[in-house]
């Protein structure tokens, strides 16, 4: 594809209304999830057959998971659209194909800095995964010789997925 200079890449109107149709589907999905959740869980765990260890929790943490997700592709594609939008998004494209590969290298560090931005400052080399923090609970709970911790005052403030919380108790959900 050669792009002249003064050349405009834009999206054409109608894609950028389908693109926007896409992006805020999902934003619907959350609310409409939020507001009916409980039917919504109690419905898809109706199309599949029991299992013990597959309750309530699993399937309504599960289709938040998908929701959230949802919204994230939502969020990047409104980013997107916005950018391409832009004088400064056609100076780009022209200028990566005069070099391409030193764009492709360029994109490919960034993502990296990032990532290890990240990892290291962010994340402070803890892994992301919730089961760890219910794991570092259940060993500190167990190390006082208790089997359970009394719930924080602002209980939906401190919610973690697996670190259940009822009443005044709070366990972590795993077998130590």
């Amino acid at each position: 594809m050669q792009v002249l200079p003064g050349e405009t890449l834009y999206i054409k109107t109608s894609v950028q209304r389908g693109l926007l149709f896409i992006a805020s589907t999902p934003l619907f999905l959350l609310v409409l999830f939020r507001i009916f959740e409980e039917d919504i869980v109690r419905f898809v765990m109706s199309l599949f057959t029991p299992e013990p260890d597959k309750g309530y929790l699993f399937y309504r943490d599960f289709l938040e998971l998908c929701v959230v997700e949802l919204v994230w592709f939502a969020v990047f594609t409104l980013a997107v659209l916005g950018i391409t939008r832009t004088r400064i998004a056609d100076r780009l494209v022209i200028a990566s194909f005069r070099k391409p590969a030193l764009w492709v290298a360029g994109i490919i560090l960034l993502c990296f800095a990032v990532t290890l931005f990240v990892a290291q400052i962010i994340l402070e080399d803890f892994p992301n995964s919730s089961d760890e923090y219910a794991y570092l609970f259940q060993a500190e709970t167990l190390g006082e010789g208790k089997l359970w911790q009394r719930a924080p005052l602002f209980q939906k403030c401190l919610h973690y997925k697996h670190i259940v919380q009822n009443g005044e108790v709070r366990v972590g959900r795993f077998l130590p």
